[in-house]
């Protein structure tokens, strides 16, 4: 059977009050709106009552809660009417420490002797042949199972068991050999064991499903060539698009801003050696012991490791992996992590150690350093950089090229439930730095005016936050926000230690600062204007995106203005009925941009996936690009910063005066 990829995608978070049956529903809304192919959260049984859909404790079964199998057809079926194919969200990595977990529960009362014990990344020596659960003292010290980052709800699986794997796919193939399922959505790829021959056996097996990694990539790093899929989930081409849009200019006054209210000199490193230390202490523990090393040392390698991971298998050495492993071990004393490591009694754990670098990595960059470094907080997001203000066209164009000549195929996404902030968020304060000096005069006369807070730092981001969010429910949102800010941040409070006081403090101010009638009267007028920019450079970011080769995914809700927060804010519950009553009365230009775009993409389908990419030489203000194919040629500019509309363009799909155009000639 051919491998079909689609030119769209769309996500839908399921849960209790969003289930199968109304995932359903909106089937024929995306239809319309031009969406080839959906996918949800996780679907398999869960823990009851959880909002986390990852935490499954059966993948045999459909979620009760979310309708059963009934509803899951009832929900295949209504896709294959609409010829809108299905992608799944398999979770190959991890699955609930939890008593109604049954082969976990099984292991619990036998120990190793549990025929279940194998599917489980249990270090049993580490416990002396006992299974050791969080304790109430000290939860990461003790612990003798790999999590999911320090998630002790979550134990890591060894889906490289044949047994497991055999058993853990069992329905899924039955799914899929029904035709229920087309694509899979890759969870967590980089904890696995081994990555490669877990997805050479997916190839193997489902050669015709279309496979995208949630994977993060550095700054000039790929996904490996050798690992068999279509690509990513897409953070590398939203952080492109992202860092092309900002103005350079702004980077001067942001930086200087931290600067003057900062309460101390982010180090990241020191992050991540804190970190483990009271996060990952059992890990640490387990592998001084395993290499026969001092703490310190191994702690100094691991913060200063350079990339998410290695793939390091029984074989020869990636020149990647070594690169990565001699930058780290340069920062260590002695000989073991640049020259013994290298050697055979020690290669079993460090494939080992590879599974945990993406925890420091994830928690320590993502999860700590961009809640305490921020200039411009639209910066700090999954798969950025808060220290790269911006790049130039030509770094863009480069590496856009690279990205499709490896991945054609790939996934290109703008919103996830996992990104911090959404896109009309992160363009609402991208718009600040082509304001510079309106922001910085609204931001003294705010502080002038609003009760000062302790944190001078909190301040400062809390009022680009207030910028950046949506006009619901803020006191609410924001207060909350804040709080989680402060434990990610790990500087003020953190989740293992709260801060009761402080936090009870900051909840307060929150409320003084969005129930001052001056400081808001200050504030409302500018973010209007800011609301006003920045939805142009939402859709200049969408049409930049529009005619990438690919899949352009789009996050529930999106289709609107929203402006949303991290977690739990961005797995808010959607107004679909609102959106299906925009879609037909036209009253949303952002809907109506993203319908003829993603039409646009079903009609010239094959342009845009086979086409060549190339650049145009344009000002620095602008951006564009042609896709060239068969004698057809598609071009895509934009104007990066203001409002300026291009002059009408008869050949263009969007009539209207914009800063931006997509012409077929």
């Amino acid at each position: 059977m051919k491998k079909e990829i689609p030119v769209s995608s769309y996500r839908i978070q399921l849960s209790q009050s969003f289930c199968f049956e109304k995932a359903r529903c909106i089937l024929p809304y995306l239809n319309e709106l031009g969406i080839e192919m959906v996918y949800t959260s996780p679907y398999f049984e869960r823990v009851k009552n959880s909002s986390n859909p990852y935490l499954i404790t059966s993948p045999l079964s459909i979620a009760k809660e979310l309708g059963g199998e009934k509803a899951f057809f009832a929900f295949c079926k209504e896709c294959k009417r609409l010829s809108i194919q299905h992608m799944m969200d398999i979770v190959p990595n991890h699955m609930a420490a939890h008593p109604e977990n049954p082969w976990w529960k099984d292991v619990i009362q036998n120990k190793s002797t549990s025929k279940y014990a194998p599917f489980f990344d249990i270090d049993w020596e580490g416990g002396d042949g006992k299974l050791i659960l969080p304790g109430a003292i000290d939860i990461h010290e003790k612990i003798n199972y790999r999590r999911f980052f320090d998630i002790c709800e979550m134990v890591g699986i060894n889906i490289e068991n044949d047994d497991l794997y055999n058993l853990y796919f069992s329905k899924i193939k039955e799914y899929v050999e029904k035709g229920l399922v087309q694509g899979f959505r890759v969870d967590h790829i980089d904890g696995l064991k081994y990555p490669k021959k877990f997805l050479d056996k997916i190839d193997n097996d489902f050669p015709h499903l279309y496979v995208a990694l949630e994977k993060i990539v550095q700054d000039g790093e790929l996904i490996r060539d050798h690992f068999k899929c279509d690509g990513s989930v897409g953070y590398d081409i939203l952080f492109l698009i992202d860092q092309v849009l900002l103005d350079k200019r702004g980077e001067e006054l942001f930086t200087k801003l931290y600067l003057q209210n900062r309460e101390e000199e982010a180090s990241l490193v020191e992050m991540k050696i804190s970190y483990l230390n009271h996060y990952l202490i059992s890990e640490v523990n387990r592998f001084t012991k395993a290499f026969g090393v001092e703490k310190e040392n191994l702690l100094t390698f691991l913060a200063n490791f350079p990339i998410y991971r290695t793939y390091i298998d029984q074989g020869d050495i990636d020149p990647l992996d070594r690169e990565a492993i001699e930058y780290a071990a340069k920062f260590t004393k002695g000989s073991f992590f640049k020259e013994e490591i290298y050697q055979k009694e020690h290669r079993e754990s460090l494939i080992k150690l590879q599974q945990i670098l993406p925890a420091i990595f994830a928690k320590g960059f993502e999860d700590t350093f961009n809640y305490r470094h921020v200039t411009l907080s639209s910066l700090n997001e999954v798969g950025g950089d808060p220290l790269q203000f911006s790049i130039s066209n030509e770094k863009f164009h480069q590496r856009i090229e690279t990205i499709f000549d490896h991945f054609p195929n790939t996934m290109h996404t703008l919103s996830t439930h996992d990104t911090k902030r959404s896109l009309d968020a992160r363009m609402r304060l991208h718009v600040l730095a082509e304001i510079k000096e309106e922001f910085l005069k609204t931001f003294n006369s705010w502080k002038s005016i609003v009760v000062p807070f302790e944190s001078s730092f909190l301040m400062f981001f809390f009022f680009q936050s207030l910028l950046a969010v949506s006009e619901k429910n803020n006191i609410s949102r924001l207060s909350d926000y804040m709080i989680k800010v402060v434990r990610e941040g790990k500087y003020y409070s953190d989740h293992l230690s709260k801060n009761a006081p402080f936090e009870k403090r900051l909840k307060e101010w929150v409320f003084f600062a969005l129930t001052d009638k001056k400081a808001m009267e200050v504030i409302l007028p500018f973010k209007e204007k800011v609301i006003k920019a920045a939805e142009m450079k939402s859709l200049c970011a969408l049409v930049l995106q529009m005619g990438l080769a690919g899949v352009m995914d789009i996050y529930q809700g999106e289709e609107l203005l929203n402006a949303n927060l991290v977690d739990p804010d961005n797995r808010r519950a959607v107004d679909f009925e609102r959106r299906k009553k925009v879609l037909k009365d036209r009253s949303s230009l952002k809907m109506n941009i993203l319908k003829r775009g993603l039409h646009f993409r079903k009609e010239y389908r094959e342009l845009l996936q086979k086409g060549s990419y190339e650049k145009m030489v344009t000002p620095n203000h602008q951006i564009g690009y042609k896709r060239c194919y068969k004698g057809k040629v598609v071009t895509v500019m934009i104007n990066k910063y203001g409002n300026t509309p291009f002059p009408p363009n008869k050949k263009s799909i969007f009539p209207e005066d914009l800063p931006f155009y997509v012409s077929i000639s």
